[in-house]
């Protein structure tokens, strides 16, 4: 279908080392947008979490940067489910609530998350949702 198409087709994938070699072949073009660096992910938690929500004086993005390597969008994810957890207590957003929406986030991947997957973050996660090792 890609070779019968009149136009410009914009293929994604995170499972690119899956991709059959004949296949990639008929790209004109990859680009590869790797993961984010420390510094990288610090500004992406400075500009994701919500502007006009509150924000307690714990969270340091330079701290959430080197805590955990997300992607972008893990960060936008986690961000976002972050100051929900924090407006449904009618809280600043804290260094629990993103522990708990990392969390959560790392869940998604279909596996099951260990405290130690969370870096320096475990040491907020809420007590709820600690495991046993």
């Amino acid at each position: 279908r890609i070779e019968a198409h009149d136009g410009p087709c914009i293929l994604t994938t995170n499972l690119r080392k899956q991709l059959d070699s004949a296949f990639t072949r008929r790209f004109q073009m990859v680009i590869e947008f790797p993961r984010p660096d420390a510094g990288s992910r610090a500004e992406l938690w400075r500009r994701l979490l919500p502007p006009r929500a509150p924000v307690a004086a714990e969270v340091d993005p330079a701290f959430l940067g080197n805590a955990i390597a997300l992607t972008g969008g893990g960060i936008r994810n986690a961000a976002l489910h972050a100051a929900y957890l924090a407006a449904g207590r009618g809280q600043a957003i804290g260094l629990g609530h993103i522990a708990h929406a990392v969390y959560r986030e790392l869940a998604k991947e279909g596996r099951e998350v260990a405290t130690q997957d969370l870096g320096p973050l475990a040491a907020h996660l809420p007590r709820e949702l600690l495991d046993d090792d």
